[in-house]
């Protein structure tokens, strides 16, 4: 397991979960991963959903490779 601390995609709040969607310019062993991490923005309808403060939503994620 290994990947980006970096926020690099928007996860889409859907009925079952979120789809994931980015670019991560670096995952750290990429060639020999078989799970990805990944942090992203949260939204909901196309809209950020915010935090208490404002600020936007992020969250982590675990993401399996497709062989």
């Amino acid at each position: 397991m290994g990947g980006s601390g970096a926020v690099g995609g928007i996860a889409e709040q859907v009925k079952d979960g979120y789809v994931v969607n980015g670019f991560w310019k670096y995952a750290t062993g990429a060639p020999h991963l078989t799970h990805f991490t990944a942090n992203c923005y949260i939204q909901k309808d196309g809209k950020p959903i915010l935090n208490e403060d404002g600020s936007k939503s992020i969250r982590s994620f675990s993401l399996r490779k497709k062989k």
